[in-house]
Protein backbone atom coordinates (compact mmCIF):
# COMPACT_ATOMS: atom_id res chain seq x y z
CA UNK A 1 0.00 0.00 0.00
CA UNK A 2 1.48 3.77 -1.36
CA UNK A 3 2.04 5.82 2.36
CA UNK A 4 0.33 8.29 0.66
CA UNK A 5 -3.03 6.46 1.01
CA UNK A 6 -5.45 5.67 -1.49
CA UNK A 7 -4.96 7.20 -5.20
CA UNK A 8 -7.99 9.89 -6.74
CA UNK A 9 -7.58 7.02 -9.52
CA UNK A 10 -8.48 4.73 -7.11
CA UNK A 11 -11.14 6.70 -5.85
CA UNK A 12 -12.57 7.38 -9.77
CA UNK A 13 -12.24 3.72 -10.55
CA UNK A 14 -13.24 2.17 -7.62
CA UNK A 15 -16.51 4.39 -7.57
CA UNK A 16 -17.12 3.50 -10.86
CA UNK A 17 -16.63 -0.01 -10.85
CA UNK A 18 -19.26 -0.11 -7.94
CA UNK A 19 -21.96 2.07 -10.03
CA UNK A 20 -21.40 -0.78 -13.12
CA UNK A 21 -21.90 -3.13 -10.38
CA UNK A 22 -25.00 -1.72 -8.71
CA UNK A 23 -25.72 -1.10 -12.73
CA UNK A 24 -26.37 -4.99 -13.75
CA UNK A 25 -27.80 -6.06 -10.62
CA UNK A 26 -30.45 -3.62 -11.25
CA UNK A 27 -29.91 -3.62 -15.54
CA UNK A 28 -33.71 -5.32 -15.51
CA UNK A 29 -36.63 -3.68 -13.99
CA UNK A 30 -39.83 -5.25 -12.86
CA UNK A 31 -41.78 -5.80 -15.92
CA UNK A 32 -38.99 -7.69 -17.73
CA UNK A 33 -38.63 -9.88 -14.41
CA UNK A 34 -42.47 -10.69 -14.78
CA UNK A 35 -42.11 -11.71 -17.99
CA UNK A 36 -40.41 -14.90 -17.03
CA UNK A 37 -42.57 -15.56 -14.34
CA UNK A 38 -46.18 -14.34 -15.58
CA UNK A 39 -48.68 -16.24 -14.01
CA UNK A 40 -46.97 -16.40 -10.94
CA UNK A 41 -46.30 -12.59 -10.50
CA UNK A 42 -49.99 -12.09 -11.43
CA UNK A 43 -51.02 -14.39 -8.52
CA UNK A 44 -48.46 -13.53 -5.93
CA UNK A 45 -47.73 -9.33 -6.72
CA UNK A 46 -46.57 -8.79 -3.73
CA UNK A 47 -44.32 -11.70 -3.48
CA UNK A 48 -43.26 -11.47 -6.44
CA UNK A 49 -41.68 -7.56 -5.99
CA UNK A 50 -40.05 -8.94 -3.10
CA UNK A 51 -38.40 -11.70 -4.70
CA UNK A 52 -37.35 -9.20 -7.41
CA UNK A 53 -36.07 -6.99 -4.78
CA UNK A 54 -34.11 -10.01 -2.98
CA UNK A 55 -32.46 -11.06 -6.43
CA UNK A 56 -31.50 -7.92 -7.05
CA UNK A 57 -29.57 -7.56 -3.78
CA UNK A 58 -28.52 -10.85 -4.13
CA UNK A 59 -26.40 -9.72 -7.60
CA UNK A 60 -25.39 -7.05 -6.46
CA UNK A 61 -24.07 -8.39 -2.92
CA UNK A 62 -22.33 -11.20 -5.04
CA UNK A 63 -20.74 -9.15 -7.87
CA UNK A 64 -19.15 -6.90 -4.89
CA UNK A 65 -18.15 -9.37 -3.26
CA UNK A 66 -16.31 -11.33 -6.34
CA UNK A 67 -15.10 -7.80 -6.91
CA UNK A 68 -13.34 -7.40 -4.04
CA UNK A 69 -11.87 -10.84 -3.93
CA UNK A 70 -10.35 -10.17 -7.81
CA UNK A 71 -9.05 -6.64 -5.71
CA UNK A 72 -7.34 -8.49 -2.71
CA UNK A 73 -5.63 -11.45 -5.18
CA UNK A 74 -3.95 -8.81 -7.44
CA UNK A 75 -3.79 -5.61 -4.87
CA UNK A 76 -5.57 -3.86 -7.31
CA UNK A 77 -6.15 -0.71 -5.24
CA UNK A 78 -2.11 -1.15 -4.26
CA UNK A 79 -1.06 -1.05 -7.97
CA UNK A 80 -3.45 1.86 -9.51
CA UNK A 81 -2.47 4.37 -6.63
CA UNK A 82 1.54 3.13 -7.79
CA UNK A 83 0.78 3.70 -11.23
CA UNK A 84 -1.28 7.17 -10.00
CA UNK A 85 1.70 8.27 -8.35
CA UNK A 86 4.24 7.09 -11.67
CA UNK A 87 2.09 9.37 -13.44
CA UNK A 88 2.15 12.34 -11.24
CA UNK A 89 6.27 11.88 -11.63
CA UNK A 90 6.27 11.76 -15.17
CA UNK A 91 3.57 14.67 -15.39
CA UNK A 92 6.10 16.87 -12.73
CA UNK A 93 9.62 15.19 -14.51
CA UNK A 94 7.96 16.53 -17.80
CA UNK A 95 6.79 20.29 -16.79
CA UNK A 96 10.66 20.70 -15.13
CA UNK A 97 12.19 19.21 -18.55
CA UNK A 98 13.90 16.42 -16.56
CA UNK A 99 14.19 12.84 -17.73
CA UNK A 100 15.40 9.77 -16.21
CA UNK A 101 16.93 6.56 -18.09
CA UNK A 102 13.68 4.80 -18.24
CA UNK A 103 11.76 7.83 -19.78
CA UNK A 104 9.69 7.56 -22.56
CA UNK A 105 11.45 8.76 -25.91
CA UNK A 106 9.95 8.88 -29.92
CA UNK A 107 11.61 5.48 -31.21
CA UNK A 108 12.72 3.92 -28.09
CA UNK A 109 11.47 0.29 -28.02
CA UNK A 110 9.50 -0.43 -24.56
CA UNK A 111 11.67 -3.21 -23.83
CA UNK A 112 14.66 -0.89 -23.78
CA UNK A 113 12.92 1.08 -21.37
CA UNK A 114 12.01 -1.82 -19.21
CA UNK A 115 15.43 -2.79 -19.19
CA UNK A 116 16.27 -0.06 -17.61
CA UNK A 117 14.47 0.21 -14.83
CA UNK A 118 14.10 -3.34 -14.26
CA UNK A 119 18.09 -4.51 -14.89
CA UNK A 120 19.28 -2.60 -11.42
CA UNK A 121 16.48 -4.16 -9.67
CA UNK A 122 17.50 -7.62 -11.18
CA UNK A 123 20.91 -6.83 -10.51
CA UNK A 124 20.26 -6.21 -6.79
CA UNK A 125 18.31 -9.14 -6.59
CA UNK A 126 21.60 -11.03 -8.22
CA UNK A 127 23.66 -9.97 -5.08
CA UNK A 128 21.66 -10.29 -2.37
CA UNK A 129 21.21 -14.67 -4.01
CA UNK A 130 24.64 -14.60 -4.56
CA UNK A 131 25.00 -13.45 -1.00
CA UNK A 132 23.06 -15.74 0.81
CA UNK A 133 25.15 -18.47 -1.73
CA UNK A 134 28.18 -17.75 -0.56
CA UNK A 135 26.58 -18.44 3.11
CA UNK A 136 25.07 -21.62 2.66
CA UNK A 137 28.55 -22.59 0.70
CA UNK A 138 30.30 -22.20 3.79
CA UNK A 139 27.98 -23.68 6.19
CA UNK A 140 28.01 -26.59 3.53
CA UNK A 141 32.31 -27.14 3.57
CA UNK A 142 32.08 -26.76 7.36
CA UNK A 143 29.21 -29.50 7.70
CA UNK A 144 31.57 -31.85 5.28
CA UNK A 145 34.54 -31.01 6.74
CA UNK A 146 32.51 -32.48 10.40
CA UNK A 147 30.70 -35.02 7.95
CA UNK A 148 34.37 -36.55 7.08
CA UNK A 149 35.49 -36.36 10.48
CA UNK A 150 32.25 -38.88 11.55
CA UNK A 151 32.86 -40.91 9.26
CA UNK A 152 36.64 -41.49 9.69
CA UNK A 153 36.11 -41.93 13.45
CA UNK A 154 33.16 -44.44 11.94
CA UNK A 155 35.74 -46.54 9.81
CA UNK A 156 37.87 -46.30 13.17
CA UNK A 157 35.10 -47.94 15.01
CA UNK A 158 34.16 -50.65 12.26
CA UNK A 159 37.83 -51.29 12.13
CA UNK A 160 38.24 -51.82 15.77
CA UNK A 161 34.77 -54.06 15.89
CA UNK A 162 36.10 -56.06 12.98
CA UNK A 163 39.41 -56.59 14.51
CA UNK A 164 37.60 -57.85 18.09
CA UNK A 165 34.94 -60.16 16.03
CA UNK A 166 37.69 -62.00 14.60
CA UNK A 167 39.83 -62.82 17.45
CA UNK A 168 36.12 -63.57 18.82
CA UNK A 169 36.16 -66.00 15.56
CA UNK A 170 39.48 -67.67 15.70
CA UNK A 171 38.34 -68.28 19.31
CA UNK A 172 35.88 -69.88 18.30
CA UNK A 173 37.51 -71.90 15.82
CA UNK A 174 40.34 -73.11 18.18
CA UNK A 175 37.64 -74.11 20.97
CA UNK A 176 35.62 -76.26 18.11
CA UNK A 177 39.08 -77.74 17.34
CA UNK A 178 40.02 -78.86 20.96
CA UNK A 179 39.25 -82.16 21.94
CA UNK A 180 35.84 -81.81 24.22
CA UNK A 181 35.30 -85.52 25.42
CA UNK A 182 39.10 -85.26 26.77
CA UNK A 183 38.17 -82.33 28.09
CA UNK A 184 35.00 -83.49 29.90
CA UNK A 185 36.95 -86.34 31.12
CA UNK A 186 39.21 -84.95 32.75
CA UNK A 187 37.24 -81.70 34.47
CA UNK A 188 35.16 -84.80 35.99
CA UNK A 189 38.48 -86.34 37.38
CA UNK A 190 39.68 -83.28 38.82
CA UNK A 191 36.64 -82.41 40.22
CA UNK A 192 36.22 -85.79 42.34
CA UNK A 193 39.85 -85.58 43.15
CA UNK A 194 39.06 -82.04 44.80
CA UNK A 195 35.96 -84.01 46.46
CA UNK A 196 37.94 -86.19 48.22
Amino acid sequence: MSKHGPSRRWDVFSQALALAGRSSATGWNYEEFVEGFPSWAKAEKEHSVTFHRQIQDYIAGETRNQIETIFEQYRVQENITVMHRAILDAERRKREGTTRKDAWKDGRAPQDIAAASTIPILQAEKNRLNAILNKLEEENDVLGQELEKEIALEDKMVARTTKILDGLDAAVKEWEVLPLDDLYAWSETAAEGTVR
